[in-house]
This record gives C-alpha cells, sequence and structure tokens, in this order.
C-alpha cells in the first residue's frame, strides 16, 4: 500500500491539476506442476484511488496465467489461459488513466494427442477465446481449430504438418466487419539445454 502524488496528472502542456494517488498492490504467483495439472500464473495488480476525483478509481497491472488439465493422460488435455493488461487508446498521446484501457484475453479449448507414445502422432486442438477492452469498440469471439501431423526425430526435435482454421465475430460488426483466417504451413523446431529454434514455411 502507498501515497503517490502528481503536479501535472493529466499531463497537460498548461493548467496543470494536481492528485494525489493511493495504491492498494498485490503479487500473486503459481507455479505447480502434478500428474494431472500444469499452473503457470503470475499477476501484479493495483488499485488506484485518486483522492481529488481527477479520474475514477481503477485496477491496473497485469495477471498472466495458464491452467492445464490432463483429462486423460498422454491423450486429452484441456487447457485455460488468461491474460489480463492495459493498452494506449491514442499511441501518440502521453500515458494517463484517460488515454488507456484495460483489456482481457481469455481462452479454453482441448488438446487431443493420438498416438503420444510413438514417433508420429496426431495432434487435434480446439479454442474458444474472448478479447474484452475497456473502452475500444473491439470486443470479440474466435473460435479456432487447429490439425498438426508430427513426426518426431528426437526428444527434442521434430517437423510437423499444420493446418489451422479461425474465424473471429466482433460485437461491433458494422465498425470491425467479421473475417475468416486459414493457415496452413510446415514446422520445423529443435532444442537444447539452452536454446530453442522453430522454422515455419507455409
Amino acid at each position: 500500500m502507498g501515497v503517490g502524488e502528481s503536479d501535472n496528472i493529466q499531463r497537460t502542456p498548461s493548467a496543470a491539476q494536481n492528485e494525489t494517488i493511493g495504491t492498494a498492490g498485490l503479487a500473486f504467483t503459481w507455479h505447480d506442476k502434478r500428474r494431472r495439472l500444469d499452473a503457470d500464473i503470475d499477476s501484479n495488480l493495483s488499485h488506484l484511488n485518486y483522492f481529488h476525483h481527477t479520474y475514477s478509481d481503477e485496477v491496473i497491472g497485469n495477471f498472466l496465467g495458464k491452467v492445464r488439465a490432463s483429462l486423460v493422460p498422454q491423450l486429452l488435455y484441456w487447457d485455460v489461459s488468461d491474460n489480463f493488461g492495459q493498452t494506449r487508446l491514442s499511441p501518440l498521446a502521453a500515458i494517463t488513466p484517460a488515454n488507456r484501457e484495460n483489456v482481457n484475453y481469455v481462452s479454453t479449448g482441448p488438446d487431443l494427442t493420438i498416438g503420444a507414445l510413438g514417433s508420429t502422432e496426431l495432434g487435434i486442438a480446439g479454442r474458444y477465446a474472448k478479447a474484452t477492452y475497456q473502452k475500444s469498440p473491439l470486443d470479440n469471439e474466435r473460435i479456432s481449430g487447429t490439425i498438426a501431423l508430427v513426426r518426431h526425430f528426437t526428444l527434442a526435435s521434430a517437423i510437423s504438418l499444420n493446418v489451422l482454421d479461425e474465424r473471429i465475430r466482433y460485437k461491433d460488426s458494422f465498425e470491425n466487419p467479421n473475417y475468416k483466417r486459414q493457415q496452413a504451413y510446415v514446422r520445423y523446431a529443435t532444442g537444447g539445454s539452452r536454446t530453442f529454434l522453430a522454422a515455419d514455411l507455409g
């Protein structure tokens, strides 16, 4: 918890306004790997209170989280991820509470792997994702599916043929027309104790 002071909270070239800001922050980290659950969560959030009411109270910071549940070991998994943060409304203007907004992106869906114990496997994944913007008319939903045929040369290197189909639907489809995206590419990935390399062609 803390208190801050600004002599120009609105970052204006003239008629500067003072503001006192009270802050209450929370940092949270959880990394856990079990037989049925794999979790990586990092969070650093702060609640800001503007004593002179120049701006409304707000929550800023970041939340990054991903949880993978093993429904059927080596075969079927379910992923849930969330990414919360801020972005500028106008990239050329100064950063102030009036020129930033919270953005949240959440995604969930299954991963199915057939033949995981052999050198060749088939991976099928589906995802539903939702992006939410505090102010911008960019809220959207995404539905995607991926099929990958993977050939492992070693535990650390593999080549795969990948096909992706994705559909994006905006809440305000007049300002932002809906669209579809398809991809087909070959990926080669290899790694060592300290390095990882992946190359896509398609």
